[in-house]
């Protein structure tokens, strides 16, 4: 009768840890953060670092209105991940994050708040509550960054209302207007017609928009016009010019037509609306167009150079006066007659012409959109609501040749999505190309010397810089930093001096901000003045205009770089997203040039957006939206952290359900792998267990080559800021190199082989040292997860993983000819895994284990695997056969009996009456 084998269980080491398996982050992560807050952790960090080299990042400030949403998620984390990194890396790298609060949207939601209390409410007040209404955004934001796991200096942040900011924000301005590179002028902006304020190319936004489409004739009847024009028109035969406009309300305006030098324009002899027959001018290639859009007939007559007609003359279609033909090189054949409506006081292009030309600055539109005065007939009427009204005068005067409408793109307030005009009225400048300073080509210039992540950055920004006006840094609001400029109240006139800007600074700072520009007296800052004739006769008052919010974050170079502690200029980097090439990128480059004449970062890192897993921008009416509270609070701020380096950021992300879900099951790939190192460590004690490298086995040895490989890529992708490679590496090494392969072939001997012996201690000191080097590389992006399983550790430890240093794999890892073996061996092992497979289908198998496994090989081949100790281990099967031949694999069920401790199959089960039931291999680790 056969006696039955003694119980094993208790002699197999099964990995044991308290590390949970579930991540429960909701609840996890906010103990974590309180730990960091508590402890002190950031703080720590740079006092570690203390004296060592700096890295600066300034934070581009979110503006402080509303909930935090994926995009500056997105944002804070990636200047998160990179600040952890540099800290790791030894640098001082400080984390001062920054809020914009000033501007149009806080006073717009004070106001709307108000209703019609607003009236009621004196400037000072609303000013008041617009800083009250900043402050309690500031508040929530930054409760929501830091369940983000941002760890920064939260307690002393950077915000624009600051006392201290706008101090700095005067004098940066003053600093600018004393290179007199600031100027005054009337010349056409961006204006919002329902908030009455001008605004800055970086605050417009593109819908789609309908307008009205015409075509307009301008008549020629000065006789030396109309001979350079065409010797085949009679003198009494109708002739016009025609132009192509969208916006019929500024032809009010319109003091001229402009032609290209190098076209060609045609006479066109075309039945008249009036009856009879009339002659038109467009240009030549633009003929089928023309009549394609009119259902004219045009018949050429003849042609001639636009350069010929230069300072001729055209009339009015309504008024009684004439429109001066130019050339301008800004008018082109991709739409309408090539005869452009010049209105200097509602276009760039048209300003930059009259200007050239000598044209007065024609404006006739109030601050609310309305017709002024200076169109009586028109006085007080909304120029949308006047498009009609003209459009049906040009038709009875029989100036109407075609009125459509259509779809197009337009140019819209960012904030209030209203439709926005040119329109010019008297604002402060930053000249760009002013021959005393030459900013623009300056900066350009200094293009060259900056790195951009990724490439594409430079010619994008360097296009936008080459492209926009001259900046208009003045606003019409009340929420904002005053020009610190005072205007003679008898002739309007301003009073700009460096002296009087800095004492309206100094006393700002001092007394609290810019409330005390207000409340005292234009004398107090101005003191003792002697009129010059009318200038300053009657006294001074204070000027209304505010400072561009732009203008406030864009100084931070001033404010914050050049005052903060282990801040300087110029940054390491400036990190945000790629609409900031017209925004935050550009206003601080620009006020930079403008004051130091050089650029306030040494590189720029540009993310694109978020948009859903469809690639459609996210909306909350569309309701495909991410709240990032919501993933927090439902799967965990850590999820979203390793969403953030998922996708390159370099181009426009996208974020779901799906996509999280995916990122989700990384996460647990990489919690489990992490369970496991610290499981199969759980008796290992590094301070009498670790094995040295040259006496570890060879697998040992490959998977530390294995994790020092892994070392260098990741290190390499955290310094280019590619963090997607830092996903993938890190993901391919825990599911490949691991979970696939070395982990797979080391249970075994984790579990059944001599507690103590080499071995067994080989493997555990890689095991030790993966989980030490790991928890390091991870902390930049799995904060959490490096935190928690740093705490379940073994040896010595930090308070926190953050005050350890990145890992530096040693050179002795790096065995090229040891990691050429181990390619040849997977590539064995990967045929073997192909037959095991076949026979499983097959139900001849259940467990690899129970299979024997015949290789055929050519001399290396057969050489290699019989040098390697542990073949069979390393395949995970009872028995290996070794033979010559072309290379295979074959398997079979393995004979013998099974193993009742470890499974494997022999002849020799039961050879050692002391340990019935199982194999030599596991008497050898239990006698």
């Amino acid at each position: 009768m056969t006696s039955t084998p003694p119980d094993y269980k208790s002699t197999v080491r099964l990995p044991t840890t308290d590390f949970p398996m579930k991540g429960n982050l909701p609840v996890r992560e906010p103990e974590i953060i309180k730990k960091w807050l508590e402890g002190g952790i950031y703080q720590k960090m740079l006092k570690r670092n203390q004296g060592r080299q700096s890295f600066v990042m300034p934070d581009g400030p979110p503006y402080a209105n509303g909930n935090i949403h994926i995009g500056h998620a997105l944002n804070k984390t990636l200047k998160d991940i990179i600040l952890k990194y540099k800290s790791m890396s030894g640098f001082h790298a400080p984390f001062i994050p920054g809020w914009d609060c000033h501007g149009l949207p806080i006073e717009h939601a004070v106001m709307k708040n108000l209703g019609k209390e607003a009236k009621e409410k004196t400037n000072q007040e609303i000013r008041m509550l617009c800083r009250l209404e900043a402050q309690k955004w500031i508040n929530t934001q930054r409760e929501q960054f830091k369940r983000l796991g941002v760890l920064a200096d939260w307690d002393h942040p950077y915000v624009t209302m600051s006392a201290d900011y706008e101090a700095e924000e005067v004098r940066e301005f003053a600093r600018a207007f004393e290179k007199g590179v600031v100027y005054l002028g009337t010349k056409p902006v961006y204006w919002n017609w329902t908030l009455q304020t001008a605004l800055a190319d970086a605050e417009v936004e593109y819908h789609q928009h309908r307008s009205p489409s015409i075509y307009v004739k301008f008549p020629v009847t000065d006789a030396a016009t109309r001979k350079k024009i065409s010797a085949s028109v009679s003198d009494q035969a109708p002739l016009s010019m025609v132009i192509w406009t969208t916006t019929p309300w500024t032809l009010p305006a319109n003091l001229g037509v402009c032609l290209n030098a190098d076209f060609e324009y045609g006479v066109f002899e075309t039945a008249s609306n009036e009856g009879g027959k009339e002659y038109v001018v467009v240009a030549a290639k633009l003929k089928e167009a023309v009549e394609k859009e009119t259902g004219l007939t045009l018949t050429p007559v003849s042609t001639f150079k636009g350069a010929d007609l230069d300072l001729g003359k055209a009339r009015h279609p309504f008024y009684d006066r004439d429109s001066l033909i130019m050339l301008g090189d800004h008018v082109s054949l991709e739409a309408g007659t090539g005869c452009v409506h010049t209105a200097p006081g509602h276009g760039a292009d048209d300003y930059r012409v009259g200007l050239k030309y000598g044209l007065p600055i024609l404006s006739p539109v109030g601050p609310n959109g309305a017709y002024t005065d200076e169109v009586p007939e028109y006085q007080g009427v909304n120029i949308f609501k006047a498009n009609p009204i003209i459009i049906e005068r040009l038709k009875s005067d029989h100036r109407l040749l075609s009125f459509k409408e259509f779809e197009h793109s337009y140019p819209h307030c960012w904030r209030s999505k209203t439709p926005l005009i040119f329109r010019a009225t008297p604002q402060w400048f930053l000249g760009l190309d002013m021959e005393k300073s030459q900013i623009r080509q300056k900066t350009l210039k200094a293009l060259d010397d900056i790195k951009f992540f990724p490439a594409w950055g430079e010619a994008r920004l360097r296009s936008m810089m080459e492209g926009r006006p001259d900046w208009c840094l003045s606003r019409q609001r009340t929420w904002g930093v005053p020009i610190p400029i005072f205007y003679c109240k008898k002739t309007g006139q301003p009073l700009a001096r460096l002296d009087i800007m800095m004492k309206v600074a100094d006393v700002m700072e001092k007394e609290g901000g810019i409330d005390a520009y207000y409340k005292h007296d234009p004398e107090f800052f101005i003191g003792a003045f002697t009129p010059q004739g009318d200038f300053g006769s009657e006294g001074f008052r204070h000027g209304q205009d505010i400072l561009d919010v732009w203008f406030d974050s864009g100084v931070c170079h001033a404010a914050v770089q050049r005052k903060r502690e282990g801040m300087s200029v110029p940054a390491d980097i400036y990190l945000e997203g790629s609409d900031q090439h017209r925004g935050w990128f550009n206003t601080s480059l620009l006020s930079s040039m403008a004051t130091n004449e050089a650029p306030p970062f040494k590189a720029l890192l540009t993310h694109g957006f978020v948009n859903d897993a469809q690639g459609l921008k996210m909306s909350k009416s569309k309701g495909n939206s991410v709240e990032p509270a919501d993933v927090s609070n439902k799967s965990g701020a850590e999820i979203l952290r390793l969403w953030c380096i998922y996708e390159d950021y370099g181009q426009d992300l996208t974020c779901g359900p799906d996509l999280l879900d995916r990122v989700t099951e990384t996460y647990r790939r990489i919690r489990n792998t992490m369970r496991f190192l610290l499981g199969a460590t759980n008796d290992f004690d590094p301070a009498k267990d670790q094995v040295p490298y040259e006496k570890m086995t060879e697998i040992d040895q490959w998977a530390l080559g294995r994790l020092a490989a892994l070392t260098d890529n990741v290190t390499a992708a955290y310094d280019e800021y590619s963090f997607y490679k830092v996903y993938h590496a890190l993901n391919q090494f825990f599911t490949v190199d691991l979970s696939a392969t070395y982990l797979d072939v080391l249970k075994d001997r984790l579990y059944t082989w001599k507690a103590d012996g080499i071995e067994r201690r080989s493997s555990q000191t890689v095991l030790f040292l993966m989980t030490d080097y790991l928890v390091r590389m991870m902390a930049p992006v799995l904060s959490f997860l490096a935190e928690e399983v740093y705490s379940y550790a073994k040896g010595p430890k930090a308070e926190s993983v953050f005050l350890l240093d990145f890992p530096k794999a040693p050179a002795l890892w790096k065995n090229k000819a040891l990691n050429d073996r181990f390619d040849k061996l997977l590539e064995v092992r990967s045929l073997a895994q192909k037959q095991l497979e076949e026979l499983r289908a097959q139900k001849i198998i259940g467990a690899s284990l129970e299979a024997c496994v015949t290789i055929k090989g050519d001399d290396e081949v057969i050489n290699l695997l019989k040098n390697y100790q542990g073949l069979r281990e390393f395949l995970i099967v009872s028995e290996v056969r070794l033979d010559k031949g072309p290379l295979s694999v074959h398997a079979e069920k393995a004979a013998g009996e099974k193993c009742v401790r470890c499974w494997t199959y022999s002849d020799k089960i039961g050879t050692d009456a002391r340990f019935p039931g199982i194999c030599p291999k596991c008497v050898a680790a239990l006698a």
